[in-house]
Order: C-alpha cells, then sequence, then structure tokens
C-alpha cells in the first residue's frame, strides 16, 4: 500500500501496487505449481474503496480494489483488516478470472469463466 485517503463524507480510500500470481486460464484437472496462463503482476496499481463491514457480520475494515484488466481476464483485490474474532488480523484476497471459448459435444460452442481465488495473512514487515 502506498497511499490511505478519507473524505469529509466519511468514505476512505486506498492505493497501492500488487505484486504476484493472476491464474488466467482455465481450470487445471490436477494440482500444479505452475501452468501456461500464470501471469507474473509486478507492481500493479489498484485502487480500493471502504466496504462497509465483509459480509460475514464480524466487523473490520474491509477495502475492495480493482486493476486495470489484464491481457486474458481480470483481477481483483480485497484487502481485510481485522474482525471481531481476531482484531489485529489482516489479509489479502486475490480473485483472477479467465473466460474463455468451450465446446459441448464438440460441435456447441460456449463461453465459460474459470475463478481462482488465493488469500494472504498480511504480516508486518
Amino acid at each position: 500500500m502506498t497511499r490511505a485517503t478519507s473524505a469529509e463524507d466519511g468514505g476512505a480510500s486506498i492505493e497501492g501496487t500488487l505484486s504476484g500470481t493472476a491464474h488466467l486460464h482455465p481450470a487445471l484437472t490436477e494440482d500444479a505449481n505452475a501452468t501456461d496462463g500464470d501471469l507474473q503482476l509486478d507492481a500493479v496499481p489498484f485502487t480500493g474503496a471502504l466496504q462497509t463491514g465483509d459480509g460475514s457480520g464480524e466487523g473490520g475494515i474491509v477495502f475492495v480494489c480493482t486493476t486495470q484488466d489484464t491481457v486474458g481476464g481480470s483481477v481483483s483485490l480485497l484487502l481485510s483488516f481485522g474482525s471481531s474474532k481476531a482484531p489485529d488480523s489482516a489479509t489479502a484476497t486475490l480473485v483472477s478470472k479467465h473466460s474463455y471459448q468451450d465446446t459441448f459435444a464438440w460441435i456447441i460452442p460456449y463461453e465459460r469463466e474459470a475463478r481462482f481465488t488465493d488469500t494472504f495473512t498480511l504480516e508486518k514487515a
């Protein structure tokens, strides 16, 4: 994170850069460390808006962040700080989505979407 701001109306935003791996490929048939379609992200800028709660009813501060669309899919980031069960927790959830063409019975084309979610615990360096 490089900057957090707040507005007079109580809204808050966050900006930063993201580095990691986006999974922009169809679902895998078996587990793998890496595959074609994995995209290394290096200092990709993001902006996030404060969301009220995280939807779980546990409180906390949650920012829903967006990035520019990447070639072959999209990447979004959810930053969560604290909850009623773990007030000192911080997590980052990276969601990669990839749309691709598939066929049914080898002749009927249709659009599919693969979605990968990676969750990371954030710790102070």
